[in-house]
């Protein structure tokens, strides 16, 4: 498809950014060529989700696209800050990219600092997430086929020596809540699916792999139902 703007994603490495530009995909209104992210210099971590630089580089390599990252210190003011990403945004500009897709719902006062800043180089910001039902985007999420963090035998991996599968003895979820950014919606559905969860444990079946990646299998693999004590098998 010809004459769509080129854009990049702004990349926090979380779930909202990624689902931003799963939906930015799937509308096909822009052409994305690459993400932007944010790191904090002497950490080497993404500075929103604290996510480790090498993390995100097997992220975006995953992705199939380029990452242009913008290094600020631990504290930063917003006057470097602006200094440094709008540096990045007018290298961006150059190469023809016009929009940044942007993953926020709410948060009027951020929306507008993210506008004000393009605009100086002459560029838009796209959400397509903004003021979604939260519900409605939660259930899509997870008909998606987005997750929440698995902390048990997935990301447990495999014995180095023998190559079996480690089963700890607990399995659990992670559930990061960031301040400010969820609603009670959001807190009422989780909820509601934790319960919904329990009150039919006894249809939970095991899962065997389809797809094992040598890295971050946790978030990359993909799995088939099996019948079996086994929470999953190699």
């Amino acid at each position: 498809m010809q004459g769509r703007p080129r854009a990049v994603v702004a990349w926090s490495s979380g779930k909202d950014s990624a689902y931003a530009l799963h939906v930015a995909r799937r509308t096909d209104v822009v052409e994305i060529v690459g993400v932007l992210s944010t790191l904090t210099e002497g950490l080497g971590r993404v500075s929103m989700h604290g996510v480790r630089e090498e993390l995100l580089d097997l992220q975006v390599s995953s992705l199939g696209l380029p990452c242009t990252k913008v290094w600020i210190p631990v504290s930063c003011s917003n006057e470097l800050y602006g200094t440094r990403m709008g540096k990045a945004l007018e290298g961006l500009r150059a190469t023809g990219v016009s929009q940044v897709v942007f993953g926020d719902l709410f948060l009027s006062d951020i929306r507008a600092f993210r506008e004000a800043q393009l605009a100086t180089v002459g560029m838009e910001g796209v959400f397509p997430l903004w003021q979604r039902d939260t519900a409605q985007l939660a259930r899509e999420m997870v008909d998606s086929g987005v997750r929440a963090m698995e902390r048990g035998a997935v990301s447990a991996g495999r014995d180095h020596e023998t190559g079996e599968n480690l089963y700890p003895s607990l399995e659990l979820v992670r559930l990061t809540i960031p301040r400010r950014v969820y609603t009670q919606a959001h807190m009422d559905v989780t909820a509601e699916s934790v319960i919904a969860l329990y009150e039919n444990c006894e249809k939970v079946v095991g899962l065997r792999f389809t797809h094992e990646p040598k890295q971050l299998r946790f978030f990359q693999a993909r799995f088939e139902p099996v019948r079996g004590k086994r929470v999953f098998t190699g």
